[in-house]
């Protein structure tokens, strides 16, 4: 029974010893050596925009982050998400545009990585945009439409993607 006794109060200790060592020193190594390794370098990849609520800086190059990802966010002359090889070119005439949300801008992930960057890829012979951007929703994808082409922008075809978030993002964060 004694030791019983004093193996649980070894096996107390220990944890307690444990326990302040780790909210002591551990909360140190954490802030100041992986903490800064997780933080974003730029998160501020939107600008307010008076006619579609938020856009993309023009010609943006820079690294950030969504969550634990960290990935090279490039526009074009035009704000739009684009390859960070081809971020100079001045175009208003596509063959392809792509609007949505987050999903369709590929949030997280450098542009060759999402389906837009691939779909470019792989229609090498295509002129392709996207005009997606995080938060988007329907009102915005018309609004943006209808003022990029008000603007002399040409789309042979415009493909919009609609998820479940879409309508809450009307209703609740969009006049």
């Amino acid at each position: 029974m004694i030791k019983v006794v004093n193996s649980l109060k070894v096996v107390f200790i220990t944890l307690i010893f444990f326990l302040i060592f780790d909210l002591t020193l551990g909360k140190y190594i954490y802030k100041k050596y992986v903490r800064v390794q997780l933080q974003d370098i730029n998160i501020n990849f939107s600008e307010t925009d008076e006619v579609f609520d938020h856009k993309f800086p023009k010609n943006f190059d820079a690294v950030g982050g969504w969550g634990n990802l960290r990935y090279q966010l490039c526009t074009d002359s035009n704000g739009f998400k684009t390859s960070c090889l081809s971020k100079n070119k001045n175009k208003k005439i596509f063959d392809i545009a792509f609007i949505g949300d987050s999903f369709t801008e590929g949030q997280g992930y450098e542009y060759e990585k999402t389906f837009v960057g691939i779909i470019d890829n792989k229609l090498k012979n295509k002129k392709v945009a996207n005009l997606a951007m995080s938060s988007y929703s329907p009102a915005i994808y018309y609004t943006k439409i209808n003022y990029l082409i008000s603007k002399g922008y040409k789309f042979k075809e415009i493909i919009v993607f609609i998820d479940l978030s879409d309508l809450a993002d009307d209703i609740l964060c969009y006049e």
